[in-house]
């Protein structure tokens, strides 16, 4: 597919888009699931794609990279919220935006009502905001125990010295919330 196309379909339960040779990028981008849709598979092909995950819902969300430098943007280009029962995320790099304090519009959250694996994943943060003492942000709501963690980071492990240029330090837990969430959690004051 070309910039600018889009797939329509019915009744179907599985869904796989393929990235070609190139560096292409791959948009889930719908409002409501298509009546039957169970399963969506994005697999890139080389180096350089992108899987953009705009505010949608599916039941099971699995995204392969290859050993390249593919990347999972959550929302693309805006703050919002993916959906999803289980996910798996086999890419190089996952992307948060941060431009406030509250979840799916002032930062990216993926919410998962299933199973979610990060193994190996590296985690990307950027954005605009400048956090406080003590803030925290959910970037994985989910409801059972999360598979894996990010590249490097360890449960407890310093995210950033500086988060988004604020001077204050950042480190990540895999158990914050009710237990089964990705928290990033700013150092108190």
């Amino acid at each position: 597919m070309d910039a600018f196309e889009y797939i329509e379909f019915a009744d179907k339960a599985n869904l796989i888009l393929n990235g070609n040779a190139g560096d292409d990028v791959i948009s889930l981008n719908y409002g409501t699931t298509p009546r039957l849709l169970t399963a969506i598979t994005v697999n890139g092909n080389d180096d350089n794609d992108t899987i953009d995950l705009h505010a949608a819902a599916v039941a099971t969300l699995t995204v392969n990279g290859d050993a390249g430098s593919d990347d999972a943007r959550v929302s693309g280009a805006g703050i919002g919220t993916f959906n999803a029962a289980d996910l798996t995320l086999n890419v190089e790099i996952v992307a948060f935006d941060i431009d406030g304090s509250v979840a799916g519009t002032g930062y990216d959250q993926i919410v998962a009502a299933g199973s979610v694996d990060i193994t190996g994943t590296t985690l990307l943060v950027g954005g605009t905001h400048s956090p406080s003492a003590g803030e925290s942000y959910t970037l994985i709501d989910a409801t059972s125990a999360v598979t894996g963690t990010f590249a490097g980071l360890a449960d407890g492990a310093t995210v950033s010295a500086d988060f988004l240029g604020s001077g204050l330090t950042a480190t990540i837990t895999y158990m914050g919330g009710d237990g089964f969430d990705v928290v990033i959690e700013i150092e108190s004051a």
